[in-house]
């Protein structure tokens, strides 16, 4: 089935998708590629958006939004945004542990624990690394 809107660029888009081909530039998609684009299309959409992506944050705008962030904002996203960004993490994690996977990385857990075990020693690690920093500006202040 053609797109409902038929102008040229989109019934390339759609042909060169539905033969395998990348739906942007016609080259054949290589193995690691998407299900749209080859992998030369792939780096460059994903340099692109890297590229947008610092700007916004060096102007000072949400990620999601692109609203100025504010004084209550976080370093990425306003604070409406955040909220919305931290609710979808809790159900994401609540759904990896109703299934029995660590809610961090996606592996099968072997006990009734919601981090599996390699997860839970980079906390513990990650927290020594912290607790040592803040001892360490703590002395010289």
């Amino acid at each position: 089935m053609l797109p409902r809107r038929h102008n040229y660029q989109n019934t390339m888009r759609y042909l060169r998708q539905r033969y395998g081909m990348c739906a942007k530039c016609g080259n054949e998609r290589g193995a690691n590629s998407t299900k749209w684009l080859c992998d030369k299309c792939k780096e460059l959409k994903r340099d692109y958006h890297k590229t947008l992506r610092l700007q916004r944050e060096q102007a000072g705008l949400c990620r999601e939004c692109q609203c100025p962030r504010g004084e209550n904002g976080t370093k990425i996203y306003c604070r409406s945004c955040a909220d919305k960004v931290n609710l979808q993490i809790k159900q994401m994690r609540s759904q990896r542990v109703a299934q029995g996977l660590c809610r961090q990385c996606k592996k099968p857990l072997r006990h009734r624990h919601s981090v599996c075990t390699p997860c839970l020693a980079d906390w513990a690690e990650k927290d020594r690394n912290r607790n040592a920093q803040q001892k360490q500006v703590a002395q010289t202040n």
